[in-house]
């Protein structure tokens, strides 16, 4: 079964969600919301809280970035293929990222 999405304007009928609040009020209302949220968020709790909590978001992405996964690739609902994808960094290389390589698992057989 598979999991649905539901629409502010279903949940709260008469108020405007998303793109149409967007359109109405414009993108600087939103980022002027962003704004205040992340002002009064610094107040409450201080600017080493602020610091610890992107050390903490940072180090999370590398350490997602880094772990190996399996992908599954679909197309119209069908299961096209399986990878297994791998962080891997080349000899001698200074790039500062690794580059991911995918790893062909599973593929259907062709007729």
């Amino acid at each position: 079964m598979q999991p649905r999405q539901h629409e502010l304007r279903e949940l709260l009928p008469g108020t405007l969600g998303g793109l149409a609040l967007a359109t109405r009020r414009g993108a600087a209302h939103l980022a002027g919301i962003g704004h205040v949220g992340g002002l009064h968020t610094a107040q409450r709790y201080g600017a080493a809280y602020m610091r610890e909590l992107g050390r903490k978001g940072a180090h999370e992405r590398w350490r997602r970035a880094r772990q190996p996964r399996t992908v599954e690739e679909h197309a119209t609902g069908q299961l096209i293929a399986v990878y297994r994808r791998v962080c891997y960094r080349r000899p001698r290389s200074r790039a500062r990222r690794p580059q991911p390589v995918f790893i062909l698992l599973w593929e259907p057989e062709q007729d």
